[in-house]
């Protein structure tokens, strides 16, 4: 007899929406969408990490809980 499972898997639709910021080498707008499991940084922020995709720019950034900004660095100038 077969049964038939529903296998969960961690959704990458977005949920929420943060504000649109600009790259820090470029000034690119970058546009996150936030996903149903967001990472979660040893502080407690919510914590990315992404490539510019006009000057590929790896940067590192947290959203603030205040306001929802993402706050970005460059990782490598």
């Amino acid at each position: 007899m077969l049964i038939a499972r529903k296998l969960v898997s961690p959704r990458l639709s977005p949920v929420s929406d943060v504000p649109d910021s600009l790259c820090p080498r470029c000034d690119a707008l970058l546009m996150l969408r936030k996903g149903a499991l967001p990472s979660i940084d040893s502080c407690g922020f919510e914590s990315y990490s992404l490539e510019c995709s006009a000057c590929g720019a790896e940067l590192a950034g947290i959203v603030d809980p205040c306001d929802d900004a993402l706050l970005l660095t460059e990782l490598t100038p």
